[in-house]
């Protein structure tokens, strides 16, 4: 079974806990007899390989298996005592508690004196030459004794001595000089031990001295190290005890001292606390022993230096203000011409900060004295007054200095101070026209920019107006408070920039303009429709040069569809000819910044041109067919046999019979109302059979159909358009035509040139409007379902990477980030296909990450960020910077910080912290897969803090242990300096220190503390008071009634108080509670014992009483004597009116009697 055992060390006041012990028989139980306070202790079950631990209650231990022990007690009686015994070992543990009570029923109390020395138990005649000597005591103890074990200190056997016979006298050599515990212990019949310990000085009368290693005057804090000489012959026992009179606590060493003694010196002579005239400290050594004591001493001279500061008001200011500057100097306490002196001077210079001399400053009160080194050139010690009428940074440096020469006697401090200007804006443009976009950089010029002035800044940028025809278009690439700026002028006309800088001193505005130029815009005369041939005449009837150069022209005359006749790159060009009917387009491009283009359309008409006509042959009764070849744009008048005529310039006579044969003419008209005319005859033959396949063609957009004719020699088809070749003639042609229903006529003629026709409808569908939706984003973890358009009325599929026919991007979730391309494809119910593409960006889950150069500082810190977190090129994530202020023990409030650089969206911007405290810095990067985050800590510690935990009053000594609540503002606590001025030891290093003892006398404790950050210190006073030490007297102890009694109190103490009564009441007080009342008896007679209780809260009371005798003047009364014959003998009888205890004194006389008087 495994348990945990705990082991409790007396000794160390310490506790170990062991566990997964396996528990042996160990076991710790123990009995014991005793004989008063004589006692045997036995374990009840010992064991090979167990250790024991006794501790016996009074604070002693021992570590046998079955010890004994005395308990030396003061006073007989009854007593208990608590006794642990632990055993362990065996691996195992256990502790048994007993409390042991026994009864002492008396005391030997034994008792010795020295009969061989004139001081006891003290020799002085000892030297290192002869330092033995026979020690003799004689037994004075009271009482009887069974045994004396006389124990002499010099590590020899003792002596035991067991009456009878009775012990008297006995004697020991001592072989060395040196301090000796002389015990003797004695054991009465009751078996009672008791001891007495006497203290043995075996040595000589001492010697020695103190006298400074150097004759430096130091500074304090200073170091100051003595030699201890003359020291070599004294014995062991030999106390030297340094006291210097500048309020430490005296040093105390035992023989033999060490060489040298160093001390710290905190404070000169010539402070106030002391104000020792001479200059000097007192150090004195008292060597002392049983023997004898003596004294020496010496002198150390001290000086305190000054420390440098003063005050500027204002710290910052404006160009032509008064800036005042006090001394603050705490000053130095030296010594000159035999005495102490605190005399400074003070020597001020002016500087710029870079070290170059400082200009436009003029001293209005004071001066700032001139060398250093010679007093009679300082300056004013109070400080001056000056104004600065340039701006800059200045240094401004006091040399604070004694009236001697002494390094440590001068002390410099330097501050800076700053003179702003007033503000004047002022900034330059990279360009101060250009075409759209245009980008310019404007530079601040303002008269802030030096690295010492404060100036924030606010660009503005504004559109004013564009002859251009449009609105305003700019974009500031810049903060609108950085230094210099940056902006883009996507849209011409006139913009204006404007910059406005402030500071305490005033604010200043400049502003300035920006023309941006746009394309030149042309406007050309309209030209008429030509009829036949002619010219134009191009003519630009007005240009807006959009705040441009003047621009350059090209003009261009093109016949469409695409043929370019004419050009030319005058503004003003002369007559263009044209000739050639067809549709004209006259374009002139204006070019400056861009270019820009303006056209007109126009056509040229031809006169009609003679019809080419013709007519088929037909069979009696089908169809005479009239053909024109040039009808299209014409209106048409036909007239033939039997009064024909017709307005179709194609026109069919159906059925034809012999009746039509004849001459037909054709009169065409164009949209001028131009004529041609052409006749032809007309015959009607037998027609062909003429036959189209297929009769019906169905393709799609894009397609071409074949259509081919048979049953004549020769074929023509009708109409032309989208044919190939395009002629229309042959037995097969080709067409391709757009979405549609489409019509084409075969016209056969046979060998007798016959004609006939068959008609084929060609149906075009068109392509089915395929779209692939808009470009999307998904994340890599997630799948994409695409839908494509159409999606019914046919079938569609898809095609592309990581894709699959129904539209499943990232099916596999494996797809890579990055941007890929997929298309969707349809094909409609008329087998005609299409197919779009759409862009999809696959986005990484975002993780954000960054580092930072700097996570921890003092007072305030520049933090740099550098972001770590992936990134995309496709969709970029967003950022958002936010800081969390924790707080901290030594600061209150939400914390101080800004953006360095960058703002809370940048991708890495930079912070200021300036104000203590932790920080936490929080990056969050989002994209549409989530969000994430990341932190790092920044700590911003200070300078720590401590308050030393109150302590009371004590009384005649102090012994305390010294706490404080210490705070390390986040930068952990390097160092602990304590300082007990007149304690002892009188400084520690510890956290917390113990056991520091302190004299009667108000005192201060000293605690500093250090972080990297810098040290903070507190500071507490307390007093050990002085008890009360009696010294009252009266001025009488006997009185007569209605006399009094005036006290006289020399008593010492601190605080005291008094409180005055009299017993038997009756005496009256002048004041009970006064040191020294005067005390009045009234009466009766008797005696009266007055008693003062005196103390204070601290150290008590006590009490002192004085008995008074009061009386009153005595009268007596004698007793008739009778008369005697001859001679007589007689016993005179009196009567008193008070008791005769209060009669100091009876005379009788006797005259002619024997004897004559009697008292």
């Amino acid at each position: 079974m495994k348990k945990s055992y705990c082991l409790l060390l007396i000794a160390g006041g310490l506790t170990l806990c062991v566990t997964n012990i396996v528990a042996q028989n160990c076991s710790a139980a123990f009995s014991w007899t005793n004989q008063c306070n004589v006692f045997q202790f036995n374990t009840s079950n010992p064991a090979n390989g167990l250790t024991y631990m006794w501790s016996f209650g009074d604070g002693n231990t021992d570590t046998t298996q079955s010890p004994s022990h005395i308990y030396y007690v003061n006073n007989p009686g009854p007593h208990s005592e608590t006794v642990i015994l632990i055993v362990s070992g065996n691996n195992c543990i256990d502790t048994v508690t007993h409390v042991v009570n026994f009864n002492v029923s008396g005391l030997p109390m034994p008792s010795l004196e020295s009969t061989n020395t004139d001081i006891p138990f003290t020799n002085c005649d000892a030297s290192n030459n002869n330092p033995s000597f026979d020690l003799e005591v004689h037994n004075i103890t009271v009482g009887l004794i069974d045994q004396y074990v006389l124990v002499w200190g010099d590590n020899s056997t003792p002596d035991t001595i067991n009456p009878p016979p009775a012990f008297n006298f006995t004697s020991h050599l001592y072989a060395q000089m040196g301090l000796y515990d002389i015990s003797v212990i004695a054991t009465n019949a009751a078996g009672c031990v008791d001891s007495t310990v006497y203290e043995f000085y075996n040595g000589n009368n001492p010697g020695g001295n103190i006298v400074p290693m150097n004759n430096t005057i130091n500074c304090v804090p200073a170091f100051v190290t003595y030699d201890i000489l003359g020291t070599q012959n004294n014995s062991p026992g030999t106390t030297y005890t340094i006291t210097i009179n500048d309020g430490s606590a005296p040093i105390v060493f035992q023989h033999p001292p060490p060489p040298t003694y160093t001390h710290l010196y905190l404070h000169s002579p010539c402070e106030p606390m002391f104000d020792y005239s001479t200059g000097s400290f007192n150090v004195a050594i008292e060597i002392s022993n049983a023997c004898q004591t003596v004294n020496g001493n010496t002198e150390s001279f001290l000086l305190t230096p000054p420390l440098a500061d003063f005050e500027v008001d204002p710290e910052i200011g404006c160009e032509g203000d008064e800036f005042t500057i006090t001394n603050n100097s705490e000053d130095a306490y030296y010594y000159m011409n035999n005495d102490c002196s605190t005399d400074m001077y003070a020597f001020w210079s002016i500087t710029q900060t870079n070290g170059n001399p400082a200009t436009g400053v003029t001293i209005l009160s004071g001066s700032l004295g001139g060398n250093s080194n010679v007093i009679a050139q300082a300056g004013s010690l109070d400080g001056f007054s000056a104004q600065f009428n340039d701006p800059g940074c200045y240094s401004i440096r006091l040399i604070y200095r004694a009236g001697v020469t002494n390094p440590c006697l001068r002390d410099t401090v330097i501050k800076n101070i700053r003179v702003l200007p007033k503000p004047i804006s002022k900034f330059s443009k990279s360009v101060p026209t250009g075409c759209f976009p245009l980008t310019v950089d404007f530079q601040n010029q303002s008269n802030t920019l030096d690295a010492c002035f404060d100036g924030t800044y606010q660009w503005d940028v504004s559109f004013s107006n564009s002859e251009c025809g449009n609105s305003g278009n700019v974009m500031l690439n810049t903060p609108p408070d950085a230094i210099n700026a940056q902006a883009t002028f996507n849209a011409p006309g006139v913009y204006y920039i404007s910059l406005t800088v402030e500071n305490m001193c005033g604010d200043s505005t400049f502003t300035d303009s920006v023309v941006v130029a746009g394309a030149p815009m042309s406007e050309i005369t309209p030209i008429d429709d030509i009829c036949g041939s002619g010219s134009i005449d191009p003519f630009i009837e007005n240009t807006n040069t959009c705040y441009g150069s003047s621009p350059t022209f090209m003009w261009t005359l093109t016949r469409l569809p695409g043929t370019v006749i004419w050009t030319s790159t005058l503004q003003d060009p002369p007559p263009v000819p044209v000739n050639t009917p067809g549709t004209y387009v006259l374009s002139l491009i204006s070019s400056a910044c861009s270019s820009t283009s303006v056209s007109d359309t126009f056509d040229v008409f031809p006169i009609p041109p003679i019809p080419q006509i013709s007519a088929n042959t037909p069979c009696p009764g089908e169809a005479l067919v009239f053909t024109n070849q040039n009808s299209v744009g014409l209106s048409c008048m036909w007239t033939g046999p039997n009064g024909f005529s017709s307005t179709d310039c194609e026109p069919v006579i159906s059925p034809a019979g012999p009746e039509h044969v004849g001459t037909y003419c054709l009169v065409v008209t164009n949209s001028f109302n131009c004529t041609s005319e052409r006749c032809i005859d007309a015959n009607v033959l037998d027609k062909p059979p003429v036959v189209v396949t297929p009769d019906t063609s169905r393709i799609c957009l894009g397609q071409s159909a074949t259509l081919t004719a048979t049953g004549a020699n020769s074929f023509t088809w009708t109409p032309t358009t989208f044919m190939v070749p395009n002629t229309g003639v042959g037995a097969s042609v080709v067409v391709t035509p757009p979405v549609g229903t489409y019509e084409y006529i075969v016209t056969g003629t046979n060998g007798l040139n016959c004609t006939n026709k068959d008609t084929v409808v060609v149906i075009v569908s068109p392509l089915p409007v395929v779209t692939a939706g808009n470009p999307q984003t998904v994340c890599t973890n997630q799948s994409l379902q695409l839908n494509g358009s159409p999606s019914t009325g046919g079938m569609g599929y898809w095609t592309g990477s990581f894709v699959n026919n129904s539209g499943l991007f990232n099916f596999g979730l494996n797809a890579p980030e990055g941007t890929y391309e997929v298309t969707y494809h349809f094909m409609d119910d008329n087998t005609c296909e299409d197919s779009s593409t759409v862009t999809i960006c696959v986005l990484p889950l975002p993780t954000a990450a960054f580092s930072t150069n700097e996570n921890f500082g003092c007072d305030s810190l520049t933090v740099e960020t550098t972001n770590n977190s992936n990134l995309t090129n496709c969709v970029a994530p967003t950022y958002t910077w936010s800081i969390t202020y924790e707080g901290l023990p030594c600061q209150s409030g939400g914390g101080m910080w800004n953006f360095s650089s960058g703002n809370a969206s940048s991708q890495q911007p930079g912070f200021n912290f300036t104000q203590p405290g932790l920080y936490t810095i929080e990056l969050s990067v989002m994209n549409q897969c989530g969000t994430s985050t990341a932190t790092q800590n920044i700590t911003i510690a200070e300078k720590p803090r401590t308050a030393i935990d109150s302590i009371g009053e004590f009384c005649n000594t102090a012994k305390i242990s010294a706490t404080s609540r210490d705070s390390s503002c986040l930068a952990p606590i390097l160092t602990h300096n304590w300082l007990f001025p007149g304690g002892m030891p009188a400084s520690s290093t510890d956290a917390m220190p113990q056991n520091i003892m302190y004299p009667v006398g108000c005192h201060t404790i000293t605690h500093t503390i250090t972080n990297e950050c810098g040290s903070g210190s507190d500071m507490i006073e307390f007093c050990v008071l002085q008890g009360p030490v009696i010294d009252i007297t009266s001025n009488l102890d006997t009185l007569c009634i209605g006399g009094s009694v005036q006290i006289n109190n020399n008593s010492i103490g601190d605080n005291l108080e008094y409180t005055w009564t009299a017993t038997p009441p009756g005496p009256v007080f002048s004041n009970i509670n006064s040191p020294a009342p005067t005390i009045t008896f009234p009466g009766p007679i008797g005696n009266y014992t007055i008693t003062a209780q005196i103390g204070n809260p601290i150290c008590g009371m006590v009490s002192w009483d004085k008995l008074i005798r009061v009386s009153a003047p005595p009268m007596a009364d004698l007793d008739v004597i009778p008369d005697f014959c001859e001679t007589a003998s007689f016993t005179p009888v009196a009567q008193y009116n008070i008791p005769t205890d209060f009669i100091d004194s009876i005379r009788w006389w006797f005259p002619g009697g024997n004897p004559t008087t009697a008292s």
